[in-house]
Protein backbone atom coordinates (compact mmCIF):
# COMPACT_ATOMS: atom_id res chain seq x y z
CA UNK A 1 0.00 0.00 0.00
CA UNK A 2 1.10 3.59 -0.71
CA UNK A 3 1.01 5.83 2.03
CA UNK A 4 1.21 8.84 0.08
CA UNK A 5 -1.78 8.07 -2.59
CA UNK A 6 -3.94 5.39 -0.56
CA UNK A 7 -3.63 3.17 -3.57
CA UNK A 8 -3.30 -0.41 -3.71
CA UNK A 9 -0.54 -1.83 -6.37
CA UNK A 10 -0.40 -5.33 -6.24
CA UNK A 11 3.37 -7.30 -6.70
CA UNK A 12 2.19 -9.38 -9.93
CA UNK A 13 -0.19 -8.19 -13.15
CA UNK A 14 -3.17 -10.56 -13.14
CA UNK A 15 -3.85 -12.89 -15.95
CA UNK A 16 -7.02 -14.62 -15.92
CA UNK A 17 -7.72 -18.22 -15.92
CA UNK A 18 -6.90 -19.59 -19.37
CA UNK A 19 -9.62 -21.81 -18.90
CA UNK A 20 -12.18 -19.17 -18.67
CA UNK A 21 -13.82 -17.68 -21.84
CA UNK A 22 -16.19 -15.38 -21.92
CA UNK A 23 -18.26 -16.30 -24.60
CA UNK A 24 -18.66 -19.58 -23.05
CA UNK A 25 -22.01 -21.13 -20.91
CA UNK A 26 -20.30 -22.74 -17.82
CA UNK A 27 -21.66 -26.31 -17.88
CA UNK A 28 -20.39 -28.85 -14.92
CA UNK A 29 -22.23 -31.81 -17.29
CA UNK A 30 -18.97 -31.09 -19.68
CA UNK A 31 -16.33 -30.48 -17.00
CA UNK A 32 -14.34 -34.09 -17.79
CA UNK A 33 -15.51 -33.90 -21.57
CA UNK A 34 -12.79 -34.34 -24.36
CA UNK A 35 -11.85 -30.80 -25.18
CA UNK A 36 -8.70 -31.03 -23.06
CA UNK A 37 -5.87 -32.45 -23.91
CA UNK A 38 -5.30 -34.33 -20.34
CA UNK A 39 -8.97 -35.72 -21.28
CA UNK A 40 -10.40 -33.66 -19.08
CA UNK A 41 -12.62 -30.84 -20.03
CA UNK A 42 -12.94 -27.33 -18.95
CA UNK A 43 -16.51 -27.38 -17.81
CA UNK A 44 -17.59 -25.01 -20.22
CA UNK A 45 -19.87 -25.35 -23.04
CA UNK A 46 -18.01 -23.59 -25.98
CA UNK A 47 -19.33 -23.44 -29.82
CA UNK A 48 -17.33 -26.44 -30.92
CA UNK A 49 -19.02 -28.00 -27.96
CA UNK A 50 -22.50 -27.20 -29.31
CA UNK A 51 -21.64 -27.89 -33.26
CA UNK A 52 -20.45 -25.19 -34.33
CA UNK A 53 -16.98 -26.13 -34.88
CA UNK A 54 -15.26 -29.02 -36.74
CA UNK A 55 -15.17 -32.29 -35.75
CA UNK A 56 -18.39 -32.12 -33.62
CA UNK A 57 -19.67 -35.20 -32.59
CA UNK A 58 -23.24 -35.60 -32.22
CA UNK A 59 -24.85 -36.00 -29.14
CA UNK A 60 -26.04 -39.23 -27.74
CA UNK A 61 -30.02 -39.30 -28.68
CA UNK A 62 -30.42 -41.60 -25.66
CA UNK A 63 -28.24 -38.48 -23.57
CA UNK A 64 -31.72 -36.55 -23.32
CA UNK A 65 -33.92 -39.54 -22.73
CA UNK A 66 -31.82 -40.84 -19.85
CA UNK A 67 -32.07 -37.19 -18.07
CA UNK A 68 -35.65 -37.42 -18.16
CA UNK A 69 -35.62 -40.89 -16.56
CA UNK A 70 -32.83 -39.42 -14.29
CA UNK A 71 -35.04 -36.73 -13.07
CA UNK A 72 -38.24 -38.79 -12.87
CA UNK A 73 -36.61 -40.97 -10.88
CA UNK A 74 -35.46 -38.03 -8.21
CA UNK A 75 -39.04 -36.75 -8.14
CA UNK A 76 -40.32 -40.03 -6.95
CA UNK A 77 -37.77 -40.55 -4.39
CA UNK A 78 -38.72 -37.02 -3.00
CA UNK A 79 -42.02 -38.22 -3.19
CA UNK A 80 -41.42 -41.23 -0.96
CA UNK A 81 -39.29 -39.10 1.54
CA UNK A 82 -42.22 -36.97 1.55
CA UNK A 83 -44.96 -39.75 2.25
CA UNK A 84 -42.41 -41.05 5.14
CA UNK A 85 -42.25 -37.46 7.11
CA UNK A 86 -46.13 -37.20 6.79
CA UNK A 87 -46.77 -40.55 8.25
CA UNK A 88 -44.25 -39.96 10.75
CA UNK A 89 -45.20 -36.62 11.79
CA UNK A 90 -48.92 -37.49 11.52
CA UNK A 91 -48.20 -40.54 13.74
CA UNK A 92 -46.55 -38.45 16.33
CA UNK A 93 -49.68 -35.93 16.40
CA UNK A 94 -52.12 -38.88 16.58
CA UNK A 95 -49.84 -40.09 19.37
CA UNK A 96 -49.80 -36.70 21.41
CA UNK A 97 -53.70 -36.70 21.23
CA UNK A 98 -54.62 -39.85 22.54
CA UNK A 99 -51.46 -39.33 25.15
CA UNK A 100 -53.47 -36.32 26.18
CA UNK A 101 -57.11 -35.67 27.08
CA UNK A 102 -58.68 -37.12 23.87
CA UNK A 103 -60.85 -34.39 23.54
CA UNK A 104 -61.67 -32.89 19.80
CA UNK A 105 -59.73 -34.98 17.42
CA UNK A 106 -57.07 -32.02 16.61
CA UNK A 107 -54.49 -34.02 14.65
CA UNK A 108 -57.60 -33.97 11.77
CA UNK A 109 -56.45 -30.84 10.38
CA UNK A 110 -52.53 -31.33 9.50
CA UNK A 111 -54.01 -34.66 8.26
CA UNK A 112 -56.24 -33.64 5.66
CA UNK A 113 -54.23 -30.33 4.77
CA UNK A 114 -50.58 -31.89 4.43
CA UNK A 115 -52.69 -34.83 2.83
CA UNK A 116 -54.08 -32.56 0.14
CA UNK A 117 -50.27 -31.49 -0.70
CA UNK A 118 -49.31 -35.50 -0.68
CA UNK A 119 -51.83 -36.12 -3.13
CA UNK A 120 -50.91 -33.42 -5.19
CA UNK A 121 -47.26 -34.64 -5.46
CA UNK A 122 -48.28 -38.29 -5.89
CA UNK A 123 -49.87 -36.77 -9.57
CA UNK A 124 -47.30 -34.85 -10.38
CA UNK A 125 -44.77 -37.64 -9.94
CA UNK A 126 -46.63 -40.94 -10.80
CA UNK A 127 -49.86 -39.44 -12.83
CA UNK A 128 -49.66 -39.83 -16.80
CA UNK A 129 -48.17 -35.85 -18.02
CA UNK A 130 -47.58 -34.77 -21.07
CA UNK A 131 -47.53 -38.01 -23.58
CA UNK A 132 -46.71 -37.79 -26.68
CA UNK A 133 -50.02 -39.02 -27.91
CA UNK A 134 -51.89 -36.26 -25.76
CA UNK A 135 -49.35 -33.90 -27.41
CA UNK A 136 -50.28 -34.67 -30.75
CA UNK A 137 -53.48 -34.66 -30.06
CA UNK A 138 -53.27 -31.14 -28.27
CA UNK A 139 -51.32 -30.29 -31.53
CA UNK A 140 -54.36 -31.28 -33.78
CA UNK A 141 -56.70 -30.06 -32.01
CA UNK A 142 -55.09 -26.51 -32.31
CA UNK A 143 -54.58 -26.79 -35.79
CA UNK A 144 -58.63 -27.10 -36.49
CA UNK A 145 -58.78 -23.66 -35.06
Amino acid sequence: MDDRTNTYEPDTAYEPDAAYRPDAAYRPDTAYGPDAADGRGTGYDTNAQRGAGPGYAAPDPRAELRQRAITRLEERRGFWAHLLSYLAVNALLVFLWWSGDRGFFWPIFPILFWGIGIASHGLSCFGPGATEERIEREMRRLEGR
